[in-house]
């Protein structure tokens, strides 16, 4: 959930974000809402609802939910047990974990460290504990910090990936 990549939502300017490699071109929302604000929503774990697109842009519309209520994601990943990656949220931390990740910008190299520590904040607000300094934790955040460069931001295009390096 907390990785958005260099595309965004053209109607509403979300971050679109990397679910997974499974599903890649399927793209979709992630909200809190609840089933009866946004339509055709179905509950994926403590707290947290699935929706379409046009789903959530007919929220928007009708003002039964803002901009910052979802999450846009693209592809998912297939779990053995339904829904067991998002119970270990506390439903109480679901609101500061969302408006945490809200503060995420789409990906170009000036954002990312800034994104990783967006993301390392909402893990804290969801009852992560942070990493012990070591050099393994250190090359583990260093390793995640290259995937995320190679892979979410290789799809940006050429020229403005040259024109954001400078």
């Amino acid at each position: 959930l907390s990785y958005p990549t260099v595309e965004m939502e053209s109607t509403t300017g979300l971050p679109i974000r990397h679910g997974g490699n499974d599903g890649e071109d399927e793209m979709y929302c992630l909200h809190f809402l609840g089933q009866s604000d946004v339509r055709s929503s179905r509950p994926i774990g403590n707290n947290f609802y699935r929706c379409s697109v046009s789903d959530m842009l007919d929220a928007l519309k009708t003002g039964k939910a803002q901009r910052e209520d979802f999450l846009v994601m693209k592809g998912y990943v297939e779990f053995p047990l339904q829904g067991a990656a998002l119970d270990i949220v506390l439903p109480d931390a679901t609101p500061s974990i969302w408006q945490t990740l809200g503060h995420q910008q789409a990906l170009n190299p000036f954002v990312l460290e800034e994104n990783i520590q967006i993301a390392r904040h909402a893990w804290k607000c969801a009852g992560g504990e942070e990493m012990v300094r070591s050099p393994v934790n250190d090359l583990g955040k260093e390793t995640s910090k290259a995937w995320l460069a190679s892979n979410l931001m290789s799809s940006m295009p050429p020229n403005r990936q040259r024109d954001e390096l400078g």
